[in-house]
């Protein structure tokens, strides 16, 4: 399952619409952080291994999907509000680029995938 903004549908055309989640997010976002309720049911309806947020920065409405899916490895970045959301935390360092974040978090999913 894979929760995206709805103006970005177009960047994962091959993917099937049962496993996407689209959100349409308000111009007041800081002040209403809240994710739709109609996503919020379907991220519920699911079981998840693990989930992950991808966003260096602190995003709500992906760190409350993550939080959602009830994911046993629920990954994303360090922030000020990450321990609320996020059992497995990665630092971004100054030094170092994103994309090794991204595979060290690639392998972090396999090995929750692995049966």
């Amino acid at each position: 399952m894979c929760l995206i903004s709805e103006n970005t549908r177009d960047l994962f055309r091959e993917v099937n619409d049962d496993s996407i989640i689209t959100v349409s997010v308000p111009e007041d976002l800081q002040r209403n952080p809240i994710l739709p309720s109609g996503a919020s049911k379907k991220i519920r309806c699911g079981h998840y291994m693990v989930a992950v947020d991808l966003n260096t920065g602190f995003h709500p409405y992906t760190a409350a999907a993550v939080l959602k899916t009830g994911a046993p490895k629920r990954i994303g970045f360090q922030s000020e509000y990450s321990d609320y959301f996020f059992n497995i935390q990665m630092t971004k360092k100054k030094d170092d680029p994103v994309e090794s974040s991204y595979r060290y978090i690639h392998h972090l999913m396999i090995d929750a995938l692995k049966l």
